[in-house]
């Protein structure tokens, strides 16, 4: 399966494949991204990084900087 990540701040969008079952916490730790420092939209709703992960586009909010 895949979902597309936008990510807001840094004007990028990623496309990322995902076995059934995966959360997007699992999807943001495999390109390298902690999950605590974002925050995810899907149709305009806020979506817990823990929930599993469907197909669509979803909305990535950087909250903090890495550095």
């Amino acid at each position: 399966m895949m979902c597309r990540l936008i990510f807001k701040r840094e004007n990028e969008d990623l496309e990322c494949c995902f076995e059934e079952g995966e959360t997007y916490a699992d999807i943001l730790l495999a390109i390298d991204v902690v999950p605590d420092t974002v925050i995810l939209s899907k149709n305009g709703k806020f979506i817990p990084e823990d929930e599993p992960a469907k197909e669509g586009e979803i909305i990535v909010y950087t909250t903090s900087s890495r550095g």
